[in-house]
């Protein structure tokens, strides 16, 4: 990668940075659209503008460039992925829920005080592959235990407790 392969990087990092903080005053700001669209509608400009700059200042197959270029698309992925299922925490309480095994729709509703609210919640984790229904019961997924277990490890390593649960919830998943 030679001496400019750590700089590259560091302007990926860089104007990783600069997305997050441009989508932080999109939000105050109270632009149209979700939170979401206001994130791609910054870093999008943003990553043009990075790949301007490195093919501009290195030799376009330069592969500083390319991993710069990965680099940012990487952050910005996991930003969104984790910034979107932080504004739904009641999607990862549900997930945490079915953790424990299979349940049915009645015992959701009864947890949780809007039934409009577990059925959006619902439909966008099973759009999402997270969970499904079988039998009348929602159930993880793969997909849906792994983003649990992954939960429990990132809140592990930031050291933040555990959230309180109901007394049916026994923080165990098993990956079959």
């Amino acid at each position: 990668m030679g001496v400019l392969g750590p700089i590259a990087l560091g302007v990926g990092w860089a104007c990783f940075a600069l997305a997050v903080v441009l989508h932080a005053t999109a939000c105050r700001l109270r632009l149209r659209g979700t939170s979401v669209v206001r994130f791609v509608a910054v870093a999008v400009p943003l990553g043009a503008v990075l790949a301007w700059m490195l093919t501009a200042s290195l030799q376009a197959g330069e592969s500083a460039a390319w991993a710069a270029l990965l680099l940012y698309g990487l952050l910005c992925e996991l930003y969104l992925f984790v910034f979107t299922m932080a504004a739904t925490s009641v999607s990862a309480a549900l997930l945490r829920r079915l953790s424990t095994g299979p349940t049915s729709r009645e015992l959701l509703d009864s947890q949780y005080a809007s039934d409009r609210m577990v059925e959006q919640r619902l439909h966008r984790l099973r759009a999402g592959g997270f969970i499904r229904q079988t039998d009348g019961e929602y159930v993880l997924t793969p997909r849906g235990k792994s983003t649990v277990l992954l939960f429990g490890a990132l809140r592990d390593f930031f050291r933040h407790d555990a959230p309180p649960t109901p007394d049916f919830y026994q923080p165990t998943v098993s990956i079959r």
